[in-house]
């Protein structure tokens, strides 16, 4: 029966720190979770700066095209209201008239990429949403465990 006493006492003197390692363990795994969530939130950032900034190229691109356009119609305008100019001004306003449209094709071509953008910031507004939710779910996890260090 000695024996046997000192295991149990060993027994019962060890269950303390078993829980305060699992607690400890429990912790580590929470605080890794909280890292990859705010890793995964800071690439959302970064590619939400990145639509924003591709958002403001097309906003420019916008304002060039209507000025593009503007030139094309003043640019016919002129054409049609000089027509007795000589065939050499006519070839220099057609070549203008020429780059001009040459432009506008480039950049429709810019244009018909915008709604690429609005369904990659749609997916995005989708991950950031999700992420939003897990990290709510996270700290909601954290207030309703038990507190280790209590």
């Amino acid at each position: 029966m000695a024996r046997f006493l000192p295991q149990a006492l060993s027994d019962a003197l060890s269950r303390p720190s078993r829980t305060i390692r699992e607690f400890q363990d429990v912790r580590e795994e929470v605080d890794a979770t909280l890292g990859e969530v705010k890793h995964t939130m800071g690439e959302v950032a970064q590619t939400l700066a990145e639509v924003d900034k591709l958002m403001t190229d097309v906003g420019r691109t916008l304002q060039n095209v209507d000025t593009t356009l503007t030139g094309i119609g003043r640019t016919l305008s002129s054409v049609l209201g000089n027509v007795d100019t000589t065939l050499t001004e006519s070839s220099a306003t057609l070549s203008d008239v020429k780059k001009l449209l040459s432009r506008l094709d480039e950049e429709r071509e810019v244009l018909g990429k915008v709604p690429e953008l609005t369904a990659k910031f749609g997916e995005l507004d989708a991950i950031a949403k999700e992420v939003r939710e897990i990290h709510s779910a996270v700290l909601k996890q954290q207030q309703t465990s038990p507190n280790p260090s209590a």
